[in-house]
């Protein structure tokens, strides 16, 4: 089974205030190129769809109109997109019955009413122990059928349930080529409780391998199996990525469950192999840098799982959540390391940080001064800030010496020299008596030499004097 992996996309993402539209769209129809040209039998979209939970009508309409340009490349292929934490799970959902006709199966989030209703209702039927002691043998017979009706049907909810996120692929003659398990982005507190209570801490494990062992039912002839989901997986490199938005809940990788063949991976920015993973475990990365730290080639993954190798009578092929292991007349052994190629993404407006060292701002101007013209690139200016501060104007500065160029100036990053050890090893630790009889001034100045590493300048000192003078005339009125 051929698989084009791509994730993250943040469609509507503004950097630093200029719009990347024609970038996004670019990328949409590099993407329904690769389609044409790869021909993938199942294209999986791994969460973060939108960088905004509400995305504008125009992000929408360029949406829609790169998933249709990505269709008409391959009409046969299978689609599948699941929401990612940046996403909104109904918003994306909407129109889910439409894009079915196109063979676009959306998944936004996982249904938990019908199975917590019926696990309620096997609830109500065993709560009834005390009364039961007291039943006849008749009466008790009874209450087990009941109970055995009620498990059936809790059963048979939670399959139907766990069947929604199950997507059968098939190649262009209809025949089925293997399955793809996709899970959208759900946080770890709110995965449901299938089949009897499970601890709030144990349901997202529970849950990835009960869908696992779901597919293992359905899938009969050992075709490859691909599982996704968008979270931050223990050991991997978030080497770009701001955890500051969207936020980083490690998940150690056993979690994920086991009986998957390529796990499509969505969250983290920078693509990779996930660790201990033998290979079957990856991040495709952004196709699009979302900050100038993503410092990385930005590409799709193109995968080729092979068809599953069976084994003999009477192996033991699974282990279940109950702990119980399953006897079968045949196990898939598993597969070897999938065919994983990296294809770039060429970004038309690439991201770039000047200089690539960072010096004081008037070499650093001056080496922005001498930036190709007709260079289309956004520009980190990257300063030594040797003083306190950078002057007022430094961004003003900057935009004059880019007049005359294509590039577009995001902003100015002060870099400050690491802090001499051998400047503040002779400061003296201060007794409590001392640090009461220090004035707010010295406590100040201690406080700068310790983390600029030299003295507070003049200037800077009568600032400081004159905010605790004001201070303390505002303390007295």
């Amino acid at each position: 089974m051929k698989i084009l992996h791509t994730s993250d996309w943040h469609l509507g993402h503004v950097l630093y205030g200029y719009d990347r539209t024609d970038e996004q769209t670019d990328f949409l129809m590099q993407l329904a190129n690769i389609v044409r040209e790869r021909q993938p039998d199942v294209m999986v979209v791994t969460g973060d769809i939108y960088h905004y939970s509400n995305p504008s009508a125009s992000t929408q309409r360029m949406y829609t109109d790169g998933m249709l340009a990505i269709r008409l490349a391959c009409p046969t292929m299978t689609i599948i997109v699941t929401a990612g934490n940046h996403d909104s799970p109904s918003r994306l959902e909407v129109d889910s019955n439409l894009w079915a006709h196109l063979g676009v199966h959306v998944v936004g989030r996982i249904e938990r009413g019908v199975a917590d209703e019926v696990r309620g209702r096997a609830g109500d039927t065993q709560g009834q122990d005390t009364a039961e002691r007291e039943k006849t043998d008749a009466e008790r017979e009874k209450t087990d059928v009941k109970r055995e009706q009620a498990d059936a049907v809790r059963r048979q909810r939670d399959d139907m349930l766990l069947d929604r996120h199950i997507i059968e692929v098939c190649d262009a003659s209809g025949q089925p080529i293997g399955f793809v398990a996709a899970v959208p982005h759900v946080y770890p507190q709110n995965f449901p409780a299938l089949g009897e209570e499970c601890p709030r801490d144990e349901r997202q494990a529970h849950f990835f391998q009960a869908l696992l062992d779901r597919v293992k039912e359905r899938n009969t002839g050992g075709l490859p199996v691909v599982l996704t989901a968008h979270l931050a997986v223990t050991g991997s490199s978030s080497r770009g990525h701001d955890e500051g938005v969207g936020g980083m809940e490690w998940v150690p990788l056993a979690e994920l469950g086991r009986g998957y063949d390529y796990l499509a991976l969505g969250h983290i920015h920078c693509p990779q192999d996930v660790p201990g993973s033998g290979g079957k475990a990856r991040y495709c990365g952004t196709p699009l840098a979302v900050s100038f730290d993503e410092d990385y080639v930005h590409s799709v993954s193109f995968v080729e799982v092979e068809h599953r190798r069976h084994g003999q009578l009477g192996q033991f092929d699974r282990f279940s959540q109950s702990d119980r292991f399953i006897q079968s007349g045949q196990f898939d052994q598993p597969n070897q390391r999938p065919k994983i190629e990296t294809i770039e993404i060429k970004a038309r407006w690439p991201l770039r940080t000047v200089p690539a060292q960072p010096e004081p701002l008037e070499k650093a101007l001056n080496v922005l001064s001498r930036y190709p013209i007709e260079a289309q690139h956004y520009i980190r200016l990257q300063v030594l800030a040797e003083g306190t501060y950078l002057p007022a104007d430094c961004m003003e500065q900057a935009r004059s010496a880019i007049a005359d160029k294509a590039c577009r100036l995001c902003l100015i990053k002060p870099v400050r020299r690491e802090v001499d050890s051998a400047v503040t090893a002779d400061l003296p630790d201060l007794s409590l008596e001392e640090f009461r009889q220090t004035t707010p001034l010295e406590i100040a100045q201690r406080f700068y030499q310790e983390h600029e590493g030299e003295e507070m300048g003049e200037e800077l000192t009568a600032m400081m004097q004159e905010a605790i003078r004001r201070i303390e005339e505002r303390s007295k009125a």
